[in-house]
This record gives structure tokens, sequence and C-alpha cells, in this order.
């Protein structure tokens, strides 16, 4: 008997023949399953980051940090490295109490009272060690940092700045500044992508800079502070091309294939796509993001 509309029929069935339809089916669920992950990691990118340098001022100057470095004019008020003494001028914090974190940070001299060891006259500028960018396609400089102007708005020559050079040789770039009438005497994060910047060389520095402008002798109260300074960089490894014809093609797939699960060095250099040790799954999805099957 035949029941119009299905295809269900009155006959003995047999439970091989239905299990093997039922694998089929799973199969080929499987397969369009394992497509649509396939079209989705297509339309991912990995980055590899890594950390190239970072210090929050715990354990003293250990990276040789510039206090007073050049280019610093101030009378008074060279940056140092520790747990600050808060102060207090009509009613505002001046210099911090506590750090961002912990206990250590960098900040510019420890006072007694306000306006006692504050910047006075000049800046005071508290440089970085050399790091070393060579190589990455990307680096992002963060920290946190504080700023304190008692007399806002009196002298234009007040201000809290960030900089960086490519090299020694280079000039300075800013990255902020806030001027004579800015109050940011709270613990504040920042970050820059310092490619946008300048070019990511062996030789980077960058400097944070607090000035009390000399417009009125006897100066304004000014504080700031710089606490858990990271600089993280992304790197590009290989490019797929095996055979460096400029395309990424099946020729290359085939390189590829007896790359993987190998050390990404050597002959299989090209394959190290997503920066790890070993050819894996990621540096297969940056492959296949630039295979063009000619």
């Amino acid at each position: 008997m035949v029941r119009k509309g299905t295809s269900y029929l009155n006959h003995p069935t047999n439970d091989n023949a239905v299990c093997r339809r039922e694998k089929k089916i799973g199969f080929k669920c499987l397969a369009v399953l394992s497509a649509v992950l396939f079209i989705a990691l297509m339309n991912c990118s990995v980055v590899m980051g890594e950390i190239v340098f970072e210090d929050d001022f715990e354990n003293g100057n250990v990276q040789g940090w510039l206090l007073f470095a050049p280019g610093s004019t101030a009378d008074t008020g060279e940056w140092e490295i520790g747990d600050p003494n808060g102060t207090v001028a009509y009613d505002e914090q001046a210099q911090p109490e506590d750090a961002w974190e912990g206990v250590g940070c960098a900040f510019t001299e420890q006072n007694s009272t306000a306006g006692v060891g504050d910047v006075d006259l000049g800046v005071t500028y508290l440089q970085s060690p050399v790091i070393d960018l060579s190589g990455m396609t990307g680096a992002t400089l963060s920290y946190y940092r504080w700023f304190y102007n008692r007399d806002r708005g009196e002298d234009d020559q007040d201000f809290f700045a960030v900089e960086v050079r490519e090299s020694g040789e280079a000039p300075w770039i800013e990255l902020e500044r806030l001027g004579h009438e800015v109050l940011a005497n709270s613990w504040t994060y920042r970050s820059f992508p310092l490619e946008e910047y300048i070019n990511l060389t062996g030789t980077v520095q960058f400097r944070f800079g607090v000035c009390d402008g000399a417009r009125f002798m006897m100066g304004s109260i000014v504080e700031g502070a710089i606490d858990n300074v990271e600089v993280s960089g992304s790197i590009t490894y290989g490019n797929g091309d095996f055979n460096d014809d400029g395309d990424v093609d099946f020729e290359d797939f085939a390189a590829f294939q007896r790359c993987f699960g190998n050390v990404g060095t050597g002959d299989c250099a090209a394959a190290n796509m997503a920066g790890s040790s070993i050819v894996d799954d990621e540096d297969w999805i940056e492959f296949s993001l630039k295979l063009d099957g000619s």
C-alpha cells in the first residue's frame, strides 16, 4: 500500500539500509556545517600580538627611564619613581596619593606639601629607554596619566604632553597634549597606534612632559604622574608565497600542506603566517585568505 503524498511504502524495511541513509544524511550535514564554518573563517583575520615593553613602576627604575631627560628646563619637578605623597591645593588633589594600581608610579618630584617640589618655571621630561619595534606591522602605546594645574587659564605655557620618535635623530611627534585650561587630576587611560605617527623602527622612544610656564615668576602649582605603561605589537610573518612568484596559488598550497604541523622556519617560513612556532590551523586561516586558486 502506498500513501499518496508521501514516500512511505508498506513493505519490510532493512535496518542496515536505514542506518546507511542516516549516516549519509549525517555526513551531508557535517559537510554543510564545515563549509559554513570555512566560509566564516575565510572572513576572519588572525593577529599575533605580544607585549614588547611594560612598566608598572613597582620595582623602581629597572627599565632605565631618564627622569630629567634632555630638553628639560624646569627649576624643580624632576620625575621620580616610587610611592607618591598625595598633596591637596584649594581642595583639589594635586599630586596623587595612590598609584593607579599597586604602590608605585612615576610622578613629578616628591612633595611635602602642595607647591613645594611641584614643576616650576619650565618643562620636565620622563623619557623611555629605546624600544625595538622593527618587524612590527602595528604597535600600541598605552598608559594611565594624571595632570594637575591649579591656575588654569592663566599661563598658556602650562601643559602635559606625550611624544614619540622613531630614532634619536628624528623629531618628536606629539601623541596628545593637555593645555593650560585642562584639569585632569584623576587616573585616565590612554592608548595610541604608533604606526599612525612614526615608522616602527628598532630605536623608538617616547616621553612624557609636564610644563609650568614662565609667564608668571611665581609659577603655577603643576603636577603630573604616569602608571602602567605598555607597548604591544603585532607581527606579520610569512606571506604564503613559497615560490616568490607574487601569487598565492595551488603550487603554494601543496607546499603549505607539506609544512603543516612542522616548525615554521626555513623552507616553511612562508607558512608561518600567524606567528606561532608550529604551522597550524591559525596559519591555514591566514593562508586561505590569500589563496586565489590560479
